[in-house]
C-alpha cells in the first residue's frame, strides 16, 4: 500500500497545468469560437477535468486514509475541512457572476447551488460557469467515507466496487451518451457525477496500489512522453461530443489514468524558478480554475466591441493578455488572503475535535 507521506511534486505540477490549461482554452475558446475535437485544447479542455477527478481519488487517500479510524472524529474532520476548502471559493467566485450578468436565479436554484445540493439534485446547473464539476467532486466527497471504510474492510470490497463503477462508466459511454449529439446536447448526461465517479474511484485505487506499481524514474518520463503524443496525435472529429462516448471516451479516459499513474511514480523537481512556479500554480490552482471565468465574463461584458457602449474597446487578443495575468495575480491573492485562512480555521477545528475524542 501507498505511503501517505510520499512527495506528491509531479501530481502538484500536473494539477497546475491543467488549471492553467482549462483556463487557455476557455480565454480562447470564448474569443475565437469553440474547440473541435481534433483540435488538442479541444480534448485537453474536456480531459483536464477528468485528471482533476484522478487527482482528487490520490490526494485524498494519501491525506485521509491512512490515519482514517472507525470512529465518528475523524468523518466529521474530513467533512469540515473539505467544505472549509471548497464553499468559500465557489460562493465568492458566484457572487460576481450574478451581479455582472444581472442574474435572477430564484430561490429554489440559489439554495441549490450555495448549499451544494445541486450536485446531487441539479448537477448541471451552475452559476460559475465551471461550478458543476464542483458539484461532482462534492458528490465524491460524499461517498469517500464509505470507500474508505469498505476498502478498510477488504481489497476486494475496494475492486467489487471499483469494477460496479466501471460498469456505470462504460453505460454512460457506450448507451446514455452518442458521438452523433454535440457536447451541448448532452450537457446533462455528461455532468452527472455517476459518469464521472469511476475517475475519482481510479485515482484511489491507483494510490492504494501504489507501492505494487513499479516504474523507473527514466521509464516514467518515457512513458508520460508517449502518452501524451498519444494524447495529442489519437484521431478526433467533429464536436468535443464525438470524445465524450464510446471507445474515445475509454481511450481519452485510460490515457489520462495513465498519466496520473505516472505522476504519482515520478522522481521529479524543476531546478530554481521553474519549481517554484509550477508548485505556486500548484497551490492556486483551484482559484485558477474558479476564477478564470469570473475575469472572462467582467472582459466581455465590459471591453468587447460588440457591446458597443459598455465600455472601452478592447479585441479577443488583447482582452486574453488581459485576462491571463489578471487571473493569477487574483488566485494568488485569493489562495494567501482567502483560502488560506480557510484551510488554516479548518485546520483548528479539526485539531480541538481530535483533542475532544
Amino acid at each position: 500500500m501507498a505511503d501517505s507521506k510520499k512527495d506528491l511534486i509531479a501530481l502538484h505540477y500536473l494539477r497546475g497545468v491543467c488549471a492553467a490549461g482549462v483556463m487557455f482554452f476557455h480565454y480562447t475558446g470564448s474569443a475565437f469560437g469553440r474547440y473541435k475535437a481534433d483540435d488538442f485544447l479541444g480534448k485537453f479542455g474536456v480531459y483536464a477535468v477528468s485528471i482533476f477527478y484522478i487527482l482528487s481519488g490520490i490526494t485524498l487517500f494519501h491525506v485521509y486514509f491512512h490515519k482514517w479510524k472507525s470512529t465518528r472524529g475523524i468523518t466529521i474532520q474530513f467533512y469540515l475541512k473539505r467544505i472549509l476548502r471548497i464553499y468559500p471559493l465557489l460562493w465568492l467566485s458566484s457572487i460576481p457572476v450574478i451581479a455582472i450578468h444581472n442574474l435572477h436565479p430564484g430561490f429554489y436554484n440559489s439554495f441549490l447551488y450555495f448549499s451544494g445540493l445541486f450536485a446531487v439534485l441539479k448537477w448541471d446547473y451552475s452559476i460559475n460557469p465551471v461550478g458543476w464539476s464542483i458539484g461532482n467532486e462534492l458528490f465524491f466527497y460524499s461517498l469517500f467515507p464509505l470507500l474508505v471504510w469498505m476498502t478498510k474492510k477488504s481489497a476486494w470490497l475496494l475492486t467489487a466496487y471499483v469494477l460496479l463503477f466501471a460498469g456505470v462508466f462504460l453505460y454512460f459511454a457506450f448507451e446514455l451518451t452518442s458521438p452523433q449529439l454535440s457536447l451541448p446536447e448532452q450537457w446533462r448526461v455528461y455532468t452527472n457525477p455517476l459518469n464521472q465517479y469511476f475517475l475519482f474511484l481510479a485515482g484511489f485505487a491507483i494510490a492504494y496500489l501504489g507501492d505494487y506499481i513499479k516504474i523507473t524514474n527514466r521509464l516514467a518520463f518515457f512513458i508520460m512522453g508517449a502518452l501524451v503524443i498519444l494524447f495529442i496525435l489519437i484521431p478526433a472529429h467533429g464536436d468535443p461530443g464525438t470524445i465524450i462516448s464510446g471507445y474515445p471516451r475509454l481511450i481519452y479516459s485510460f490515457i489520462s489514468i495513465g498519466i496520473c499513474v505516472v505522476a504519482l511514480k515520478m522522481n521529479v523537481k524543476a531546478p530554481g524558478l521553474l519549481h517554484k512556479a509550477l508548485y505556486h500554480l500548484g497551490n492556486i490552482s483551484y482559484a485558477v480554475y474558479m476564477l478564470h471565468p469570473v475575469v472572462w465574463i467582467f472582459l466581455d461584458d465590459y471591453y468587447n466591441p460588440r457591446m458597443a457602449g459598455r465600455g472601452l474597446d478592447l479585441s479577443a487578443v488583447t482582452r486574453i493578455y488581459i485576462a491571463i495575468p489578471v487571473t493569477l495575480l487574483l488566485s494568488s491573492l485569493s489562495y494567501a488572503y482567502f483560502e488560506m485562512p480557510f484551510m488554516n480555521l479548518a485546520k483548528r477545528k479539526a485539531q480541538k475535535s481530535a483533542n475532544k475524542a
